[in-house]
């Protein structure tokens, strides 16, 4: 299997994000599991050259792969960082999340211990009941933080729970609630250098949660969380997938195709193996569910996807040869295979289908 990556489709992303966007609203180019299986070291520095200079990871490893990249973007580890880990930032410029008095109250005795700086953005939990600080407690935590000589809080965020275009109310609760945790904390005399709420899907529905930035993911990798018809901009997938034809058979009417015979020729058929299956590719999900593209045409996955196999059938009038590309996600000549199409399949969603590929390849 063959993974392309279209840094043309990137940059034109990138482009459409901006130009929608108010030109005083920062983007954080969201990298987090490998930018999406696309592959942070190729997708990274490209977002730099464009102008991105701020970056949300998930994990130590990840911030510390972009800092090796020689990035001088500002990198924020959007997750929960264990107390144990926090000895491996000191003094590193990587700012990370804080969700709780007892998280603030750790970093604060480690950056005193060791007298060495470590600056931070408070989470907020404003509905989603995952990570994040309970409204009422972000004021004592930046009470911790004010006793500290080595450690800022430089940022205050939430995260939207909804993708729905049609949940206006539980944006509106989020977007009320956050936005009345950060002017409380002003009116007490505090600041912050960055105030953000917004992920994809809030960013190009609801420009009343842009705040000083916004963090883009799945767009510009071309993919949403929501139908792609309800973008207000155009976007082009950047990554496409591809197998090879690696044998050509007919088998006789009454066989049965793959593991257990889940199908059943009723005909003279005439299939095609590719070397691609749920290890690389081709979830199990599609099986007598999905299609690839073979010489532009939509062909069907017969039988049960295997480990590193999937059987195609072909039409008679198919002129293929072993070797030829066959194209499991992307476009070839006038038909497409989207994310969009596989997640439907997989019962899935089109982010989780990127990140299992990027594993994959």
């Amino acid at each position: 299997m063959q993974k392309k990556i279209s840094i043309d489709n990137l940059k034109y992303n990138f482009k459409q994000i901006r130009s929608f966007l108010s030109p005083n609203s920062k983007i954080m180019a969201v990298v987090k599991s490998n930018a999406y299986g696309h592959g942070i070291k190729n997708i990274a520095p490209c977002l730099e050259k464009l102008g991105v200079n701020f970056f949300g990871v998930s994990t130590p490893k990840e911030a510390f792969e972009l800092q090796s990249l020689k990035s001088t973007g500002n990198i924020l580890i959007l997750e929960p960082v264990l107390p144990e880990e926090y000895k491996l930032f000191l003094d590193k410029n990587i700012l990370i999340t804080i969700s709780s008095i007892e998280e603030a109250l750790a970093l604060i005795s480690i950056t005193t211990k060791y007298k060495k700086h470590i600056n931070v953005h408070i989470k907020v939990d404003t509905g989603m009941s995952r990570c994040g600080a309970f409204p009422l407690e972000v004021k004592p935590i930046l009470e911790i933080f004010k006793k500290s000589s080595f450690s800022r809080v430089l940022g205050i965020f939430s995260h939207l729970a909804s993708s729905n275009r049609n949940d206006l109310a539980s944006f509106k609760a989020q977007n009320e609630l956050f936005l009345n945790t950060v002017t409380n904390c002003k009116k007490s005399g505090n600041s912050f250098e960055e105030i953000h709420l917004s992920n994809t899907f809030g960013a190009l529905h609801y420009p009343q949660s842009h705040y000083t930035m916004v963090r883009i993911g799945g767009a510009l990798y071309g993919a949403l969380p929501f139908p792609p018809n309800l973008s207000p901009i155009d976007l082009k997938p950047v990554m496409s997938l591809s197998a090879k034809i690696v044998q050509i058979k007919t088998v006789p009417p009454n066989t049965g195709v793959g593991y257990d015979h889940r199908y059943i020729t009723t005909k003279q058929t005439k299939i095609a193996i590719i070397n691609a299956g749920y290890a690389r590719g081709i979830p199990y999900q599609r099986s007598l569910a999905g299609k690839v593209l073979i010489n532009g045409e939509k062909r069907p996955i017969i039988g049960a996807v295997s480990m590193g196999l999937s059987i195609i059938e072909l039409q008679n009038q198919d002129i293929v040869n072993v070797g030829d590309e066959v194209v499991i996600m992307g476009r070839q000549g006038k038909n497409s295979v989207t994310v969009y199409d596989i997640a439907k399949t997989t019962a899935s969603l089109p982010y989780d289908i990127l990140c299992k590929v990027g594993q994959q390849t």
